[in-house]
């Protein structure tokens, strides 16, 4: 087994230097496996792709060569809403533009209907796609009383 040992995409002159000996890749995302790529590879077996989908990799020619592809499904669904809703709330109540007031030195004293924002609860959201994604974050809005539409 090797490791790339660094926290960034791994180089295309490395990948397709060290795929001839590979077994199997555990690839990135950010890896874009080619059919000239995988054509290097003479024993590769598998590539498991770090990441929900799998659109940086030639899937028709993975299939030629007979290697199987595979992926993480669903590991990013959770994370995906919370982000969705976090800026839902970021911008209702007006968070960065409160954030750079305080870190500018703007922020003298407080009053009533200073950087007061939009209430989130109470209000309706109209999501599109009824996949995972969009009904995890249905799920957040109803804990805020929100009136969901969710289409399709």
């Amino acid at each position: 087994m090797e490791v790339y040992p660094h926290d960034q995409p791994i180089p295309e002159s490395l990948l397709r230097e060290k795929i001839r000996d590979c077994d199997a890749l555990l690839s990135m995302v950010t890896d874009p496996i080619s059919a000239a790529l995988i054509e290097r590879a003479g024993q590769l077996k598998i590539i498991a792709n770090y990441a929900v989908g799998y659109n940086n990799i030639d899937l028709q020619a993975a299939r030629q060569q007979g290697i199987v592809v595979t992926n993480t499904p669903d590991v990013l669904t959770e994370a995906t809403a919370d982000l969705a809703f976090a800026l839902i709330l970021a911008c209702a109540r007006r968070v960065v533009e409160g954030d750079q007031l305080v870190r500018q030195g703007n922020f003298t004293s407080w009053s009533p209907l200073m950087m007061l924002g939009a209430d989130v609860s109470g209000q309706t959201i109209g999501i599109i796609g009824a996949g995972r994604i969009g009904t995890a974050v249905a799920r957040r809005a109803y804990g805020f009383g929100m009136n969901i539409f969710l289409l399709g």
